[in-house]
């Protein structure tokens, strides 16, 4: 298996971490998006429940993530450096 799939699978089933701990997974989502075409059907089929279970989580995840970062600011950072090139 992929190993940023299976560091993305294996950490949704602990969605009670800190806020740091949740910004990392979805760097690692983000991550995964740009290879999901290179996935065979059984990591797509495996992201895709990872994804359904991000989704069960996303109340808990998003107010750890509020407690860790301004999310408003952290969105208009992350647009501003992807319109200029720039990294995360």
């Amino acid at each position: 298996m992929n190993k940023l799939l299976n560091i993305y699978h294996l950490s949704l089933e602990y969605p009670n971490v800190s806020g740091a701990e949740h910004l990392e997974l979805l760097s690692i989502r983000d991550q995964l998006a740009e290879l999901e075409t290179e996935l065979n059907s059984e990591e797509q089929t495996i992201l895709s429940k990872a994804d359904q279970t991000l989704l069960t989580h996303a109340t808990v995840i998003y107010q750890e993530l509020s407690r860790f970062i301004n999310l408003a600011d952290y969105r208009k950072n992350r647009i501003f450096h992807r319109k200029s090139g720039g990294g995360i």
